[in-house]
């Protein structure tokens, strides 16, 4: 009965929305369940870290890692303790971020309904099945949904924590010291989460002069766990990695807001209500200079792509389109988010996350060795958040999502059929 009467609030773009979202969950739950029984891609290399916590356990040894493996210890946690319902078993293993991405989804609706006040948030946490990395990252038993669960929880809290400071500062705190918790776990997960420790200032703008109280609890607690694990690494990085991300890239870091674009882009392209003089000229030279200069080159999907359109002249003009495109994309993204900060420069909440989703992006120039939308796929929670400013429920959102939800499923695919031994 409650869900018959949600779904009759529902009007027929937000039904539709749901409809296509919800089907491409069962769709991903499928491709899950008949994947290969062998690992793919980078399961190889972060799997082997449970085998180290089986071994020696929560020991200086476990935290150093095997040398192969990038993120910190939060990943092989969590698999540790689903271990007795996996068996560290493909395709059991991918289970676990199905679930990790069902919590996301319920925390993100929480924040929305929450903080947001957004009617229905069911419809706007489910966008992110239109978003096609999402389907790479959670259909596979890679590193990066249990961090982005955790960093969202604590965007949450601190926000529940913040508008409780003048009410009740003693339950304020304990949800900041929380947050901070929650936040400091996240980035045992991805270190990209780093990031936004240093931005949490930000939410002091047009907020309640007590505001620092919880702020500064939150920035304390956060850096506790990330503290000792760093200084057993010796930096940010396990040992053995540091080498991999040394020195910049400015072809990565476009890549990043690039695609940073394009996800807004199906999620709001309110986002860019740019001159439209400033969009052209923008499209042409992104054209124009990456057929002179090979700023941006791109293969999403190869193989899948490589089966749909077999002659290799074809198929190089349509990645080069497809590049150029992205750059243009990346451009706009940052020319609109300055333009949307201005818009919005009282708005802390807003502010917050348009400067959490920029530097999150903009980690990917510190990541010299290849790019890989993963990487950016970790600010999804944000811009999910971020777009509700800018979004509006109708067919074309639709017809968006439901191409999201089609070049996901096309990404996982490509992954599963290609030869990886």
């Amino acid at each position: 009965m409650n869900m018959l009467k949600i779904t009759k609030d529902f009007n027929p773009a937000q039904l539709a929305s749901v409809l296509v979202n919800f089907i491409g969950f069962v769709v991903l739950l499928t491709c899950v369940l008949l994947s290969p029984h062998a690992l793919v891609y980078d399961e190889v290399y972060h799997l082997p870290l449970v085998d180290l916590l089986n071994q020696y356990g929560l020991s200086y040894r476990f935290l150093r890692g095997t040398g192969q493996s990038a993120p910190g210890p939060l990943y092989p946690i969590i698999h540790y303790i689903f271990q007795p319902l996996t068996n560290l078993e493909a395709p059991a293993i991918r289970l676990v971020n199905i679930l990790l991405l069902l919590l996301l989804i319920l925390v993100l609706s929480l924040t929305l309904q929450k903080i947001f006040k957004i009617p229905q948030p069911l419809v706007s946490s489910l966008t992110i099945m239109g978003l096609p990395m999402i389907w790479v990252i959670t259909g596979m038993a890679l590193t990066e949904i249990p961090a982005m669960l955790l960093a969202t929880l604590a965007i949450f809290l601190i926000f529940i924590a913040l508008e409780k400071i003048e009410d009740n500062q003693q339950m304020s705190l304990g949800i900041a010291a929380l947050s901070g918790l929650c936040l400091g776990i996240a980035i045992l997960g991805r270190q990209t989460f780093l990031v936004l420790v240093f931005i949490l200032p930000i939410l002091t703008i047009s907020s309640s002069k007590k505001s620092w109280q919880p702020l500064l609890l939150c920035w304390l607690t956060s850096g506790i766990l990330p503290a000792i694990v760093f200084s057993v690494w010796g930096g940010l990085v396990p040992p053995g990695q540091s080498s991999l991300s040394s020195g910049y890239s400015l072809v990565n870091g476009f890549l990043s807001f690039a695609y940073t674009s394009l996800l807004l882009f199906i999620l709001a392209p309110k986002w860019f209500s740019l001159n439209k003089v400033i969009i052209i000229s923008v499209l042409v030279s992104s054209c124009l200079g990456n057929a002179l200069f090979k700023i941006l080159s791109i293969r999403p999907a190869y193989y899948v792509f490589k089966k749909i359109i077999p002659d290799p002249t074809w198929l190089s003009f349509f990645f080069y389109l497809a590049s150029s495109c992205l750059l243009a994309f990346g451009i706009l993204f940052l020319i609109a988010s300055l333009n949307n900060c201005r818009d919005h420069n009282r708005d802390s909440k807003f502010l917050f996350l348009n400067v959490a989703v920029i530097i999150v992006a903009a980690t990917a120039f510190r990541i010299t060795h290849y790019y890989s939308t993963r990487y950016t796929a970790t600010a999804i929670p944000f811009l999910i958040l971020l777009a509700q400013y800018y979004t509006k429920d109708n067919y074309f959102k639709v017809a968006r999502l439901l191409l999201g939800n089609i070049v996901g499923c096309l990404m996982l695919v490509s992954y599963f059929l290609r030869p990886w031994n």
